[in-house]
């Protein structure tokens, strides 16, 4: 058994009631005017990820308000990190491991891999919806993991037990908008998926937006500005996420400042539950990592591409959320998963399924029987040298 345990507008928009349908066109023009106006100086986020990298804590008071950001502090020897309570937890190993995803392939995977009767001939679009008749294809190069079995669960005692009916009653006919790039297409179609015997996928939609804000930043472009997303879907409840796809501190502090104005001014016209995906951790290896994710981080051989630059990205804008009361979903015990990605075309980020990203479902379940609190953070201080 691995047990890696923790220690530790214009005038007539501005009359409009908050009732106001997100679809509407007087409103996303306002919407994209006050976004100019109001928009944070990128300044402040680079600063703290400039601060966090030197291993400083800083109280920074930029613009009309003031916010208070307490760092990780990093040293060569140890770490100060947040622990959410279901990172409180461990891998298990589990040979009889079920999946809560039926896995459908991309038509190029295989398709007819896994469910034969259950999957889809059309050819998956970059944006899709939950089907009544028909499970959601795996995006990703999932199907390309031919030498990979996962064999590890895992285990938290803050997390529920799966129950996909229970999910369903809970969301309670409410709409779920999953925004991102190909890794928040990946765990959205794990969602989908995982409730598909209950029936409520078809209250949950995907749309691609590679970096949100719609703007090349290093890498590629695909999609919308993610207002543009919710404005087509009018969804109850918006999971966004992204970072592979930028690239430079500058622009990651320029895209989530966006965010947040965005953010603000789409809940004074309507009543939306947004919630942040932190990133899916790339890097590859042969096995699990036995150390603790957050050390396991720090491990991976030769990063390529951004990934190196996930985990201090999670950190600083995990405690960018909780000041602005926004929950978060926390899928930060990937990082020991290294294991799990498909290395095809170098290819080290993606996940492979079925897999360890059955997490998602589960943790998205959480966040419902919370009511999406903000998720609390357990300060903890651990050695790199015996994490």
């Amino acid at each position: 058994m691995l047990n890696v345990r923790h220690e530790g507008r214009s005038t007539q928009a501005r009359k409009c009631s908050s009732s106001m349908v997100v679809t509407s066109p007087e409103s996303i023009r306002w919407l994209r005017k006050t976004r100019r106006k109001q928009r944070n100086s990128h300044i402040k986020l680079t600063l703290l990820v400039f601060f966090a990298k030197l291993g400083f804590s800083r109280n920074l008071t930029l613009g009309a308000s003031s916010l208070k950001f307490n760092y990780n502090a990093t040293t060569p020897d140890s770490t100060l990190i947040c622990l959410t309570p279901e990172l409180d937890g461990e891998w298990v190993f589990d040979e009889n491991k079920t999946f809560l995803n039926p896995v459908c392939c991309e038509s190029d995977d295989r398709l007819y891999r896994f469910n034969k009767g259950n999957c889809s001939k059309e050819r998956p679009s970059n944006d899709f919806s939950g089907r009544h008749d028909f499970l959601s294809p795996m995006r990703g190069r999932a199907c390309r993991c031919s030498n990979f079995t996962d064999r590890y669960t895992w285990k938290s005692n803050s997390l529920p037990i799966w129950n996909p009916h229970d999910f369903c009653r809970r969301l309670n006919n409410r709409t779920i908008l999953l925004v991102g790039d190909s890794t928040v297409s990946q765990a959205s179609t794990h969602l989908m998926n995982s409730v598909f015997t209950a029936g409520c996928q078809v209250h949950m939609s995907f749309m691609h937006s590679d970096t949100l804000i719609h703007e090349q930043m290093g890498a590629l472009n695909r999609g919308a500005y993610w207002t543009d997303a919710i404005a087509r879907k009018n969804p109850d409840i918006v999971v966004f996420s992204s970072g592979p796809h930028i690239y430079g501190d500058a622009n990651y502090s320029r895209v989530y400042n966006s965010i947040l104005s965005d953010i603000k001014i789409l809940q004074r016209i309507k009543n939306i539950t947004f919630v942040w995906k932190t990133n899916q951790p790339g890097g590859c290896t042969r096995e699990i990592s036995k150390s603790h994710p957050f050390k396991a981080a720090h491990e991976i051989p030769e990063p390529m591409f951004n990934h190196d630059e996930f985990f201090e990205r999670d950190s600083i804008t995990i405690q960018l959320m909780q000041e602005n009361s926004i929950p978060f979903i926390d899928v930060r015990m990937l990082y020991s998963r290294s294991d799990s990605h498909p290395n095809t075309n170098d290819d080290c980020l993606h996940v492979c399924s079925p897999g360890p990203l059955d997490i998602f479902p589960i943790l998205m379940y959480r966040m419902l029987k919370t009511n999406f609190a903000v998720p609390r953070c357990i300060k903890k201080i651990i050695s790199s040298k015996n994490a």
